[in-house]
């Protein structure tokens, strides 16, 4: 699947589907209003018949609408403005391109990056895109039949207004196809904080090692269910591991485990060492 921005109005964009969100009480985003107006009010009209609520995750698909350019026009919904955060714009944009795959369409232009999200960037908006998109595809590959199936999904666009968040939004893109291949980082975080209860530890050393590697040396034991699961998923996992690394460099240190254990021990006790001595406290063993 492919992503890229797209300095565009909404009403004039060439798509075979754009995406606009509604908030409860039929508020429209600065996107949706756009639409509303080119489409003399047929939006807010089909809002007060009640078949769109605007709660968060529900969706509306409305076809060949008049003054709109695209095939489709997607209203999404994205609850209560006062409560709009990280979950909601997260809840929203995978609603939204689940059932813009289910259409058919092959391509889409999401009108959702330009929606303010409290104490996140432009980038961190572009990266929950394209993580949600990758999820949507993967999880309609896994259940692909031998029967007709949709066209898939080829291209998202993420729609603006101004070249002003262009630049964030494309490293966002970037980072979220970084990740793409590994588990998405907010399901690693809530396993990690399910394991530990919520502690964060000051420092977290990550013996990094090839997953075909790791299978190999426990080959001669017993199984778990983690650890039967095929190699695509351990990848996935380390490197979403990899990207939490990147992320925090102060507090994860990566160190390559496919060494001597002498030489991996001598690293781990610097690692340790060098927190002690930024701290004022004594060495490690």
């Amino acid at each position: 699947m492919q992503f890229s921005t797209k300095l565009s109005i909404p009403d004039k964009v060439r798509s075979a589907c754009v995406a606009v969100g509604v908030f409860e009480s039929r508020r429209l985003s600065e996107a949706a209003t756009a639409l509303d107006r080119a489409a003399h009010g047929q939006l807010r009209e089909f809002l007060r018949t009640g078949d769109m609520n605007g709660k968060t995750g529900t969706t509306r698909l409305l076809y060949r609408v008049r003054g709109i350019t695209a095939e489709r026009v997607m209203l999404v919904g994205l609850g209560q403005e006062s409560d709009f955060g990280e979950k909601q714009y997260r809840e929203s944009v995978r609603a939204a391109l689940n059932a813009i795959w289910n259409t058919g369409a092959r391509d889409a232009c999401l009108h959702l990056a330009d929606l303010k999200v409290p104490e996140r960037d432009p980038a961190w908006k572009a990266r929950q895109i394209v993580l949600a998109a990758t999820e949507v595809a993967y999880r309609f590959d896994r259940m692909k039949s031998k029967k007709a199936e949709a066209q898939p999904l080829t291209h998202v666009a993420l729609g603006i207004a101004s070249k002003r968040d262009a630049s964030a939004l494309e490293l966002g893109i970037r980072e979220g196809l970084a990740i793409g291949g590994g588990m998405e980082l907010e399901t690693i975080r809530d396993l990690n904080a399910l394991a530990t209860g919520g502690v964060m530890p000051d420092l977290t050393i990550l013996l990094d090692l090839d997953p075909a590697e790791g299978i190999r040396r426990i080959s001669d034991r017993t199984l778990d269910a983690f650890e039967k699961m095929d190699l695509d998923f351990h990848r996935r996992v380390r490197e979403g591991y990899l990207e939490i690394a990147r992320a925090d460099k102060n507090r994860v240190v990566v160190l390559d485990a496919d060494r001597a254990p002498d030489a991996l021990h001598a690293d781990v006790v610097r690692a340790v060492d060098d927190l002690l001595a930024r701290r004022g406290g004594l060495h490690g063993a």
